[in-house]
């Protein structure tokens, strides 16, 4: 049978995927759209080529259009975080 055209953008994002980061306190909060639902959220303390990415694991809140997330900082180590699809 025939596939509709919407079939193909399942699972996939529309638009550009901005994963937005600020302080709050003593919390780095990150943001990012509903529409990357299908992706993880995963982190690493650098960005060498062999460096080794972990998944977050932290409780994500969904409010209006957007992912929630607040995590620690911790002063003595660089973290790096980023979407990555499934």
């Amino acid at each position: 049978g025939n596939v509709l055209p919407v079939a193909d953008a399942f699972g996939q994002t529309v638009s550009p995927l901005t994963l937005k980061a600020g302080l709050s306190g003593t919390n780095l909060t990150l943001q990012w759209p509903l529409s990357a639902a299908g992706m993880a959220l995963t982190t690493t303390t650098s960005l060498a080529p062999s460096a080794v990415w972990l998944l977050v694991t932290n409780q994500v809140q969904s409010t209006g259009t957007l992912f929630n997330l607040a995590l620690p900082v911790d002063s003595r180590q660089n973290r790096f975080y980023r979407l990555q699809s499934n």
